[in-house]
């Protein structure tokens, strides 16, 4: 059943203090319904061994196979494997790992699956969980909804339990259902607005009566959290739909992507130096997680989340509300799509070994394209027509926001760039780009350009005149002639892989709104290379 807390569990179980004394390495990975098991491989065999992906990306299917069964008989692994789907998921994937001799690694896997879970090991250590009774289910939405609000007296704590032991019938003892219930309640104050909400739970189970679907008690009370949300963060709970099922959601990007797209304004700042957009943004996403419709994936060392992503029933209710309000299309070899008859402002492209089907999508109606974000699910994606590139910026002229990361061809960016004044948003993340043309100067809008990681190349000295720019990140090892002017760039918060070799470190002191600064140390041998 989804939404038992299996992974949850098994996050307890793999962060547990005694548990990490224990083994030596570990690693997660969420197996996706469109996982590729090289892909599975890679991700583990990183996290477990000291090969870089760049080594292991030159190593045959049966060669990753063997060295991740080596390195599990030598050490003391950990492997997770979240979300295992079918018996053919785990056959095609066993065959890397240690089963029938001793060793000290462990794989612990969640399944919905029971035959799955009996299948991979008759052996094994099998743990159902089961639905929350009626008093646990009282203390968790207790622990959510009521806990630390002092206001609240003996009478109408009274009231609100009896109403909320009622709203927890169709929960069905379901953590997830009960979570989200809670976090809806949460910010509800008074009795009345509890009974509002009874009323209203009451009125979504009638609407799903009559589906024959699993848990639609606790599937319509999901529905009613998000109808529930208030108008500014609805199209920031849609936009979650872009990402991949178990993608861990960077907060940073998010809250950039959220800005980009015009869902929080400059006039929504309050006028204090203290609180930007990017503040405004943060309290949005930390509002969502309040409400238990979005999880923490990690936070850090001050407990500000890092990073987040949506649980797959919470997933599922937003892909469905994309797709009544046409905010969004999904488009992929194994999605049917419909991009090319449907006029839609936003695009997710999940590519595959079939990229150049999808790049550019040359049947699209790119009049109406603000949005164009794309997901490779392995290290880096290769075009076989390093041309489409090109086409795409020449195509998509509108665009406010394009996400282009991972690309392994090495491609020139094409001087139209600078017809795509709308961008508000660029990464072209680890993509080998070979040259940057001048005309990147007239992208006057954009407020987050992400070059790193991207091949040594030479930046030209236009970033000057992007003054709404907000984030850059510079690639590692970069040129510059004539080195880069920064100080007409006032807005500038975050400034990533600046040197003194390229760019002149004076103008720093005219950034007054940098709140994140990375200085790449030149060596003098880099100095004496550039002048030679």
């Amino acid at each position: 059943m989804a939404g038992l807390g299996k992974t949850t569990l098994a996050k307890q179980v793999y962060r547990d203090n005694e548990v990490r004394q224990h083994f030596d390495c570990f690693a997660w990975v969420c197996i996706s319904q469109r996982f590729q098991v090289r892909d599975v491989w890679e991700e583990i065999l990183v996290k477990v061994s000291a090969l870089e992906r760049k080594e292991i990306a030159q190593m045959m299917d049966g060669e990753i196979a063997a060295k991740l069964y080596l390195v599990q008989q030598e050490n003391k692994c950990l492997v997770v494997l979240d979300d295992i789907w079918t018996i053919g998921t785990w056959e095609s994937l066993k065959a890397a790992f240690p089963l029938c001799e001793e060793t000290k690694s462990r794989i612990l896997l969640t399944t919905r699956n029971e035959e799955v879970a009996r299948y991979s090991d008759r052996n094994s250590f099998l743990f159902q969980p089961q639905p929350l009774n009626d008093h646990n289910g009282w203390q968790l939405l207790e622990k959510i909804a009521i806990f630390g609000r002092d206001e609240i007296d003996s009478r109408t704590f009274t009231m609100m339990k009896k109403l909320g032991k009622k709203m927890l019938q169709p929960c069905a003892g379901l953590p997830l259902a009960i979570t989200v219930l809670a976090g809806l309640l949460a910010r509800k104050e008074t009795v009345d607005e509890w009974d509002m909400v009874h009323k209203n739970v009451c009125a979504y189970i009638r609407r799903g009566e009559g589906h024959k679907q699993e848990n639609k008690g606790a599937l319509w009370l999901l529905a009613l959290s998000y109808d529930d949300l208030p108008y500014h963060l609805k199209p920031c709970f849609l936009y979650l739909g872009h990402f991949p099922e178990d993608f861990e959601i960077p907060v940073k990007r998010l809250t950039q992507l959220w800005i980009a797209e015009g869902f929080i304004s400059a006039s929504q700042e309050r006028m204090t130096v203290e609180e930007t957009m990017e503040d405004v943004a943060y309290g949005y996403l930390n509002e969502l997680v309040e409400r238990c419709v979005l999880q923490i994936s990690e936070q850090g060392s001050v407990r500000k989340i890092k990073s987040c992503h949506l649980h797959d029933l919470m997933r599922d209710l937003c892909l469905e509300k994309v797709k009544q309000e046409n905010f969004l299309q999904i488009s992929s070899s194994m999605i049917a799509n419909d991009a090319a008859t449907v006029e839609v402002r936003r695009l997710a492209i999940y590519l595959d070994e079939n990229a150049d089907e999808l790049v550019p999508l040359t049947n699209h109606k790119d009049s109406h394209l603000r949005s164009l974000l794309y997901f490779y699910p392995g290290y880096y994606w290769i075009l076989r027509n390093e041309k489409l590139v090109g086409l795409l910026f020449k195509k998509f002229k509108l665009l406010r926001v394009l996400k282009l990361e991972w690309l392994g061809t090495p491609v020139e960016l094409p001087n139209e760039i600078g017809n795509m004044v709308h961008l508000r948003f660029l990464s072209l993340y680890r993509s080998l780009i070979t040259r940057y043309p001048s005309s990147l100067g007239k992208l006057i809008c954009l407020q987050t350009l992400n070059l790193r990681f991207c091949d040594s190349t030479v930046v030209p000295d236009v970033l000057w005149k992007m003054t709404q720019l907000r984030h850059l990140y510079l690639p590692l090892y970069w040129t510059a002639e004539p080195k880069l002017r920064l100080s007409t760039l006032h807005n500038l918060q975050t400034l990533n892989h600046v040197s003194s070799l390229c760019s002149d470190l004076n103008d720093l002191s005219e950034l007054r709104n940098l709140r994140k600064l990375g200085i790449r140390v030149t060596s003098s041998l880099e100095m004496y290379k550039q002048h030679t």
